[in-house]
């Protein structure tokens, strides 16, 4: 089974995707911020991480570079989620444009973002459930 961790700061978006992502036959962890989620990132194991950009404590741009100076995360798929275009462009692209194992995820439908993890993790999901 395909295992996610889910950092989210908005409970009611974190209530939302981790139902719907389950509802694909994906385990999800949940973490409220960048610092829970770099602690459950380093004690369990993974196949994708899906960070909000903008979290408290650490945002997901920093999480992603502690995973990055990590040799045991380093090669970790992360979808970073965000519902502002700018955030992604200006933060994401600059800081990781040749990272083949980070994604951007602009705002987009459940179907694509089930796509977009199927691709990463290998899951061989269709996206046509939920």
């Amino acid at each position: 089974m395909v295992r996610l961790l889910l950092a989210e700061d908005d409970a009611d978006m974190l209530a939302v995707l981790q139902t719907r992502l389950e509802s694909q036959g994906w385990s999800v962890e949940i973490a409220a911020n960048g610092e829970e989620a770099l602690y459950k990132i380093r004690t369990s194991s993974f196949d994708a991480v899906l960070l909000d950009a903008v979290m408290p404590l650490q945002d997901g741009f920093k999480v992603l570079k502690a995973l990055r100076s990590d040799p045991k995360t380093k090669l970790l798929p992360v979808l970073i989620l965000s519902s502002s275009e700018e955030t992604l462009e200006q933060a994401g692209r600059k800081l990781y444009p040749a990272d083949k194992r980070v994604f951007l995820v602009e705002p987009l439908g459940f179907q694509e973002l089930v796509s977009k993890i199927t691709e990463v993790t290998g899951d061989g999901k269709t996206g046509d459930s939920g």
